[in-house]
């Protein structure tokens, strides 16, 4: 509190927290209006917030006990340079599907990309729930091997970190000066409880592995991307079962199924000045994408997949395909061919200067499959 021309002044900062953690979480912010009874004539509240909802405003003002309160908005709901993606992905029950594999459609490019393009790749964070947190890091140690580390293999090289409340909070304190100050970090699994507090500069990419509850919890997490100034993306994936569950609410339902600008939506619902600028979105810029087509393969498919490409190591007298295709490459290659897309991919997972000849062969083998 302070004092001003013999007014005393409330302010408070992250105002949106005291409906969302004011019952269970941290209960006395509910208690923050009993202050005004000392004398509500000369206390005045200031409540601070960059994603309340105008329906959430009212609340504020409510448990607040603000009378006649004035609303100032003056900035954009996201930055401008933040581009807003979502892509749907396979369902988790149905054929070959798994609740697992659901969540590989997200991860398994993002780990081959940084497999493949470690020094150019962007520095992303990855939101899910905690046991996907858990299941995508030994996703990433299962594909990434000891490219995994940037030097000797050990966690405190690694290129991938999990953040989340039930470790240690000097790990997560140090993850996040990692991030500040260096760029050997490219991948952050983390829950909602990167948040607040986390300043950090050369974010450029976002991921949802799975619908927020609430679009403001969505604009906070977003809102890590970009901050330098530079071209940022948010990418949100979802499925049915998604929607389904109860936390999530109508207003990320509505969000995820817009056929019209993303941007304009969220502006709206923030009651926020509606900004118009360069790719925006995927609806902006007819970038919707679909999943038909894409199906799972079986552990059959998997290890025919191996037995051709073995065969096709055997069959080389030289030996030079063998030096190529290591065990260790083979396990990934079968591990992850349905998103291997095109033969200079292939290449480059190999890391090293491939014959186009080999390429061409050893991805037309896997074509086979992945159109099977």
């Amino acid at each position: 509190m302070s004092t001003l021309h013999r007014r005393t002044y409330i302010v408070v900062d992250e105002a949106h927290l005291v409906p969302q953690w004011g019952e269970e979480f941290r209960p006395m912010f509910k208690n923050i209006c009993n202050v005004r009874s000392i004398d509500s004539n000369l206390i005045s509240v200031l409540a601070l917030t960059a994603t309340a909802s105008v329906k959430l405003q009212k609340t504020i003002v409510s448990q607040l006990t603000m009378r006649k309160p004035v609303f100032l908005r003056s900035l954009p709901i996201l930055n401008g340079n933040i581009k807003i993606i979502i892509r749907e992905r396979p369902p988790s029950t149905g054929g070959n599907n798994k609740v697992e594999f659901a969540y590989d459609y997200i991860y398994k490019p993002v780990f081959l990309d940084l497999l493949m393009n470690a020094d150019s790749f962007p520095l992303t964070i990855i939101y899910s729930k905690l046991k996907w947190c858990a299941y995508s890091y030994d996703l990433a140690k299962r594909i990434l091997k000891d490219d995994m580390y940037l030097g000797t293999p050990c966690p405190e090289n690694s290129r991938v970190v999990q953040y989340h409340s039930t470790q240690p909070e000097n790990v997560n304190s140090q993850i996040i000066e990692e991030l500040k100050n260096n760029d050997r970090v490219k991948v952050v699994l983390a829950t909602i409880a990167l948040g607040m507090g986390a300043d950090l500069q050369n974010v450029k990419r976002i991921i949802h592995a799975g619908p927020p509850t609430s679009p403001e919890v969505y604009v906070q997490e977003v809102g890590r991307a970009g901050r330098d100034g530079q071209a940022a993306e948010a990418v949100l994936y979802f499925n049915n079962s998604d929607l389904a569950e109860k936390p999530v609410e109508k207003g990320m339902i509505e969000f995820v199924r817009l056929k019209s600008c993303r941007r304009q939506y969220l502006s709206t619902y923030f009651d926020a000045p509606i900004e118009s600028v360069n790719n925006c979105c995927d609806v902006c810029s007819n970038d919707r994408s679909n999943i038909r087509g894409f199906k799972v393969p079986s552990l059959e498919q998997r290890h025919h997949v191996r037995l051709s490409l073995q065969t096709y190591v055997n069959d080389d007298s030289s030996g030079e395909l063998a030096f190529l295709l290591s065990e260790e490459k083979l396990q990934t290659i079968v591990h992850c061919f349905e998103y291997i897309r095109d033969e200079t991919s292939l290449s480059s997972l190999l890391n090293a200067n491939v014959p186009e000849a080999v390429s061409n062969s050893l991805f037309s083998i896997l074509s086979l499959f992945q159109n099977s």
